[in-house]
């Protein structure tokens, strides 16, 4: 078996990449084509982030009470 490829993106890591780039459009000292190039990428990291929420988020079990049956979160009546 082929060993796999290493996902270097975490959310940590595009959380901070998204706090800079913040940051840089919040300061007002760039250039409106660099400040819409960054805010595109920011949006881009933003679907990206959201994914990988998602993605998290259907891996989070709960255990009901009433059975001791392990679900998955989606299963769940949360509306995901």
């Amino acid at each position: 078996m082929a060993p796999r490829k290493k996902n270097s993106f975490t959310f940590e890591s595009g959380m901070t990449q998204l706090e800079a780039l913040t940051e840089q459009i919040g300061d007002g000292n760039l250039p409106l084509e660099e400040t819409i190039r960054l805010y595109e990428q920011g949006m881009a990291l933003c679907v990206q982030l959201e994914s990988e929420l998602n993605s998290l988020q259907k891996r989070i079990e709960q255990i009901d009470p009433d059975t001791a049956e392990i679900t998955a979160f989606e299963e769940k009546e949360y509306g995901v």
